[in-house]
């Protein structure tokens, strides 16, 4: 079999069209971190923030769109340690909805288990009620999959 028989029948990757652009006039996308959220640099401030964007196909249903604010305002109000800070949330000029928050580098909820799983019972902690509870509940939608597990100090978050 030719080499370029074999280099067809992969499947092509293609360009994520908002690596390289800017959102709003401030933020610069460099990566995908996860669905529909990229690392990116707030331009102005030479900041690193998260970006979590809502799809272009799901951008048209309006239900969606006032959701995915109503959660921005709702998670801009927090502030605990266990909580992201959001610096931004809007409509870019040509339509793409946001949300910049801080950036946490730390290995995910999903990436600990696959590596440590089962967990030792000291490392478990089942959410109370109140308002911690409800302020997880807020920012759950915000970045799946891409949970931080160090805080902003470099240390695990209290519960």
């Amino acid at each position: 079999m030719a080499q370029d028989e074999i280099e067809s029948d992969r499947p092509v990757q293609t360009r994520d069209p908002l690596i390289g652009r800017m959102i709003a006039g401030k933020f610069l996308i460099e990566r995908l971190v996860g669905s529909g959220a990229y690392e990116a640099k707030h331009e102005a401030l030479s900041r690193r923030v998260a970006i979590k964007v809502l799809h272009g196909h799901l951008m048209t249903d309006e239900n969606l769109a006032r959701r995915f604010h109503r959660e921005a305002k709702a998670a801009s109000r927090l502030n605990h340690p266990n909580s992201i800070t959001i610096i931004d949330f809007g409509q870019d000029p040509d339509g793409v909805l946001y949300i910049a928050m801080e950036y946490l580098d730390g290995e995910s909820l999903d990436q600990l288990l696959a590596n440590q799983f089962p967990l030792p019972h000291t490392r478990i902690h089942v959410p109370g009620t109140g308002r911690r509870q409800a302020a997880r509940r807020a920012l759950r939608p915000l970045l799946p999959g891409s949970d931080p597990l160090r805080g902003r100090h470099g240390t695990c978050p209290k519960p």
